[in-house]
């Protein structure tokens, strides 16, 4: 089982600054030589990010580091935020009874790592997951299906074997993309309509309401 995080499990990016976000990784980024246009055409600390990450606008190992600093400064006001950030409501007792089922799951975000862990060791479910990977384990952001297939490599689990959780077109477009059923979540900024044309078996009203689902879909599997 692996989530997506932000307006999945929590609402971190409520309380993350953004707009102060991407004026200092813009400032950043300018000093480093990334063309002034390619910085306005983008909007959002993330659009920023993932434009400057797909684009040619510095060599390869300069726009690497380039990009590390550029999450380190992202890192710090998802920081901030994760301070003041708790679980949605259902949320923990979801991850509860699947750890008591037995379910080996995993978070796959596009945040850091350390912030959503920041969150779910002061929830006491941390040791809950099997795999947390961020932002900075990946060089493509979903919907690549690249921070996926990471985790499921760190579950040993292939991707058939797993459904993913998430509340973004871009979270279900990565699960089909690597090979696994996706369910959405009405929690994020998605239209349930549009996560169902990109792909997910259903969308469930939060992820709270994910095993009760899951309950009534195992007695059909076991008997087909």
């Amino acid at each position: 089982m692996l989530f997506d995080f932000d307006h999945t499990l929590a609402h971190l990016g409520d309380h993350v600054r953004w707009e102060d976000a991407r004026d200092q990784m813009a400032s950043l980024y300018r000093a480093s030589g990334v063309p002034d246009s390619l910085i306005d055409s983008t909007e959002g600390a993330f659009g920023l990010y993932v434009g400057v990450g797909g684009s040619d606008a510095l060599p390869s190992p300069r726009l690497d580091e380039v990009q590390r600093q550029a999450s380190a400064a992202l890192a710090a006001f998802e920081a901030a935020a994760a301070d003041v950030t708790d679980l949605l409501p259902g949320a923990g007792d979801c991850i509860r009874e699947l750890t008591m089922m037995g379910s080996r799951m995993g978070i796959v975000t596009s945040n850091t790592a350390e912030a959503v862990a920041s969150v779910l060791e002061r929830e006491g479910l941390v040791g809950s997951f099997n795999a947390l990977v961020g932002r900075d384990d990946v060089r493509e952001l979903k919907p690549s299906p690249e921070g996926i297939l990471t985790a499921c490599r760190a579950m040993d689990v292939a991707p058939g074997e797993c459904i993913y959780v998430g509340d973004s077109i871009g979270d279900i477009e990565a699960a089909r993309v690597a090979g696994m059923d996706a369910f959405g979540v009405r929690d994020g900024t998605s239209d349930p309509g549009d996560l169902v044309a990109a792909g997910a078996v259903a969308v469930l009203d939060s992820v709270g309401a994910l095993v009760a689902r899951l309950r009534t879909e195992a007695p059909r599997r076991e008997s087909s």
